[in-house]
């Protein structure tokens, strides 16, 4: 993937003052504005790219088996990742290891058969990473956030998978303060105020289905 000089350029000093604890708002503008970056560049650094010691710490807790674990899914948040994708919106893989997008949703889902291809792409994944059990999050403020719980109650019971839909009203909350085998979102607050394992299950999701040729970030930085 070809990547625009003056974006490596943005990211280098992005990243830079990032690790001297500059604000991240703050820098991001800055840099932004003098580098001309476009508002998906913009999102790309403020979403892809931690400080290094935050990064490492966030990748030495991603694994790859779930089998025989109990997971717990930030609902929407893997399922929009994996419908932007669909969309054709930016995806990347961020510093830390995680697949985030570009994609500003604010809780509406627009396309229902788009919404429904990638439930069905998540259940084909969690078919084959065969987890114990399946426990999906979802926000009850998003509308037809009740026929969605509905919809994947369903869905497990087609694809034969143990697992359950509950509705909150905030799942960062919920996830944030379980003890579990797993979590499975890109959400950085969630992330940090949790421990165990994390899955980036969009990724897994994707790349079972798509050649992938995503931005990679950490990579990026490594090289600069």
């Amino acid at each position: 993937m070809e990547i625009e000089e003056h974006f490596l350029e943005a990211l280098d000093d992005y990243y830079y003052l990032l690790n001297r604890d500059y604000p991240e708002r703050a820098i991001l503008k800055v840099i932004g504005d003098r580098r001309q970056l476009s508002r998906s560049e913009r999102q790309i650094l403020f979403r892809g790219v931690a400080p290094r010691a935050k990064a490492r710490q966030r990748k030495g807790r991603l694994i790859t088996d779930i089998s025989r674990k109990a997971v717990f899914l930030d609902g929407y948040n893997v399922l929009l990742t994996v419908m932007n994708y669909l969309y054709g919106k930016k995806v990347f893989i961020s510093n830390d290891g995680m697949m985030r997008d570009v994609g500003e949703n604010y809780g509406k889902i627009k396309n229902k058969e788009l919404f429904m291809r990638s439930c069905r792409l998540l259940m084909n994944a969690l078919q084959l990473h065969r987890p114990a059990f399946v426990t999906i999050l979802l926000d009850s403020p998003v509308s037809h956030s009740a026929i969605h719980k509905q919809e994947l109650t369903n869905l497990l019971e087609e694809y034969h998978l143990q697992g359950e839909i509950q509705l909150f009203r905030s799942p960062d909350h919920e996830l944030k303060h379980l003890q579990c085998d797993c979590i499975a979102t890109s959400d950085s607050i969630i992330i940090d105020g949790t421990g165990g394992d994390l899955v980036d299950l969009p990724h897994r999701v994707l790349e079972e289905a798509f050649e992938l040729n995503l931005m990679d970030l950490g990579s990026l930085i490594d090289r600069i």
